[in-house]
């Protein structure tokens, strides 16, 4: 007669899950692979920070002394908000910046993970979002000591920035309460 088999298929065979990918397939791997994968997404997203400042700021400084005044001379409201600028600089930053590092980190498991059978197909983006979104009160609260520290801590912090941290800090608050409401409770 057969034991019982307890626990899935993963903790069974001692595994340890890591999704890859942009889908975010699932693979059962030994420790050692699951802390190279933690330190690669450690270390690539120190590198995005750090490349994403420099890109920011480079670019904002290409854009005020050379490509502002040259603008300016056409449309002279483009000198008029400069915090605008900044903004779209942030922001544009942000979008192709993460995209750049989403794809370079599931590059890297991909290649930790080569070769080996995934446990299922992965999940959407959105599916994953709603997975990672800040759904706990606990969370929340941090989003909004985060907030008040942005608004009302005499920092010298410009108005841009500002907005650009608020607007980052609101989108998360926003994505966590939308998901608590469509996820349907657990029976």
């Amino acid at each position: 007669m057969m034991a019982e088999l307890k626990g899935t298929p993963i903790t069974r065979g001692g595994g340890k899950l890591i999704r890859v990918g942009w889908r975010g397939v699932g693979y059962s791997v030994d420790r050692s692979i699951q802390t190279k994968y933690r330190i690669w997404k450690a270390v690539l997203l120190l590198l995005a920070l750090a490349v994403g400042v420099g890109t920011a700021l480079g670019a904002g400084f290409v854009f005020f002394n050379f490509a502002a005044p040259l603008i300016a001379k056409i449309a002279p409201f483009i000198s008029n908000y400069p915090q605008v600028w900044w903004l779209l600089i942030y922001g544009s930053t942000l979008v192709f910046g993460g995209l750049i590092y989403w794809h370079i980190r599931a590059k890297v498991g991909e290649g930790l993970v080569r070769g080996q059978t995934p446990l299922d197909e992965g999940r959407s983006v959105l599916e994953q979002r709603q997975r990672r979104s800040l759904k706990r009160k606990r969370e929340r609260f941090l989003l909004l000591v985060g907030l008040a520290l942005v608004w009302f801590v005499p920092i010298e912090i410009v108005f841009s920035m500002q907005l650009f941290l608020s607007g980052i800090m609101v989108f998360l608050l926003v994505e966590g309460i939308y998901f608590q409401i469509k996820t349907p409770p657990k029976a």
